[in-house]
């Protein structure tokens, strides 16, 4: 008895369409499941990608608030900074003034000193004159 593909038998032909029902009714089965872990995936990436936006948005708080009080802190100190720097222009002002004023003196002294240098030498003079006219 040969078996051939033009007559198979009905009893093979029977369990070879069970066998495809279970296969179909198993890879719809497998679809589901494929389908269900798919969407667990998912919702597990969006979930992680979620919580890694979340942690990366409180971190760029704390780093925006370690900067505005390093930027507080760089703005104090610039301010003492600019503070200092007026006080000195005003004390070099002061100084220029005192210094100019003490120059002036200098020089009001130094004609006066001048003017005392020429009587003290024509006195000198005269006095030599009148020692050697005196025999002195």
């Amino acid at each position: 008895m040969r078996l051939t593909l033009a007559d198979p038998p009905k009893k093979l032909q029977t369990s070879d369409n069970k066998r495809r029902q279970e296969l179909m009714e198993g890879g719809r089965a497998l679809r589901a499941a494929d389908n269900h872990s798919s969407r667990v995936r998912y919702e597990d990436v969006e979930m992680k990608s979620s919580q890694f936006i979340e942690n990366e948005m409180a971190h760029q708080s704390v780093l925006i608030e370690e900067q505005d009080e390093h930027l507080d802190s760089l703005y104090g100190t610039a301010r003492n900074i600019h503070e200092i720097a007026t006080i000195m222009g005003q004390e070099i002002e002061d100084q220029t003034t005192l210094l100019d004023e003490f120059g002036g003196q200098v020089d009001r002294v130094q004609d006066r000193l001048s003017r005392a240098m020429s009587k003290v030498a024509y006195i000198i003079k005269k006095n030599e004159g009148q020692n050697a006219v005196s025999g002195y």
